[in-house]
């Protein structure tokens, strides 16, 4: 019987990097009886069919399951893996409950809710269509991100849907530590340490800028510039800091506060589920970051970014 595993997300959590190993490495997988489908797909994710359940489109969703259902009936398949983190969203996961087998295992990567804040400002403030202008702490009102960070009640969701024994929780945290991210998903899938699949290069992935650059960024995502100039203002800013070493949009008593309001959760995730999370934040000499202070932007270097953004050579 083909055992079908769903990963869901959360956001910030390598799920695109997940997504482009297991896109890249589908022919690889199915010779291991694992199918990644193409059905469903936008990119490299099945957000379609996370999309079709979140706004509860049941003809659709019911659609892309079946077909997915069916080209897994093939004789070498014995395993099914979904992959977007738009799944997150879906508040009612007994829609899909009702249309995949019961003993569907839902894998969840859940990241420590300070670098999490960093990494999703980062991404609003890059993302032309978003283009997000202004600090973290007006980004973190902005999106009520602590609602983000309500992984109990996340969890919660999904056991009750497909049942606590079927929930498998990550420490994104800990895979990015150690640098086993891909290995961490093998090793759920059950795939033999000595196989050889190919990462996906890190042009592939969603990768930073660092935190002056970000703040600069958003400062000049005030002004009304084309999507060819936004990514050339990117591209000039970040490789005009791209030496400087990890710095942090937080200051270590921030970090700590954000940490503080979720920490009951996390210790009730980790004995139900018996596994480890994530340490509270450490003192930023132990981090190895040190907090980035940009409140006050050189302007005349703010102009130098500007007027390359708009040149037209």
């Amino acid at each position: 019987m083909t055992q079908f595993f769903l990963h869901i997300g959360t956001h910030k959590t390598g799920s695109t990097a997940l997504q482009n190993y297991l896109f890249n490495n589908q022919a690889q997988l199915l010779k291991l009886g694992i199918c990644y489908p193409r059905q469903g797909l936008h990119n490299t994710g099945h957000h379609n069919v996370a999309w079709s359940a979140a706004k509860g489109k049941i003809d659709e969703l019911q659609a892309y399951i079946t077909a997915i259902v069916e080209s897994s009936k093939a004789s070498q398949i014995s395993k099914v893996i979904l992959s977007s983190e738009e799944f997150e969203f879906v508040r009612d996961p007994q829609l899909l409950r009702r249309l995949l087998p019961s003993d569907t295992t839902i894998i969840l990567y859940l990241r420590r809710p300070d670098t999490y804040l960093e990494s999703e400002f980062s991404q609003h403030v890059r993302m032309y269509d978003l283009r997000f202008s202004g600090d973290i702490f007006r980004f973190y009102f902005r999106v009520n991100f602590l609602v983000r960070c309500d992984y109990l009640r996340l969890c919660k969701t999904w056991s009750d849907a497909f049942g606590t024994g079927n929930l498998r929780i990550v420490s994104y945290d800990q895979a990015r530590s150690t640098n086993s991210l891909y290995s961490s998903m093998n090793q759920l899938l059950g795939i033999d340490p000595k196989e050889t699949l190919k990462e996906p290069s890190e042009s592939e992935s969603n990768i930073g800028m660092t935190a002056p650059a970000i703040y600069y960024l958003s400062k000049l995502n005030n002004e009304n510039l084309t999507k060819t100039q936004h990514f050339r203002l990117m591209s000039e800013i970040a490789s005009h800091f791209s030496s400087l070493p990890r710095q942090s949009l937080l200051e270590y008593a921030d970090r700590m506060k954000l940490y503080n309001r979720i920490s009951r959760d996390v210790k009730t995730l980790e004995t139900h589920f018996k596994v480890k999370l994530f340490d509270p934040p450490s003192s930023k000499k132990d981090d190895g970051r040190e907090f980035c202070d940009y409140s006050s932007l050189d302007s005349v270097l703010t102009n130098q970014f500007l007027s390359v953004a708009k040149s037209t050579s």
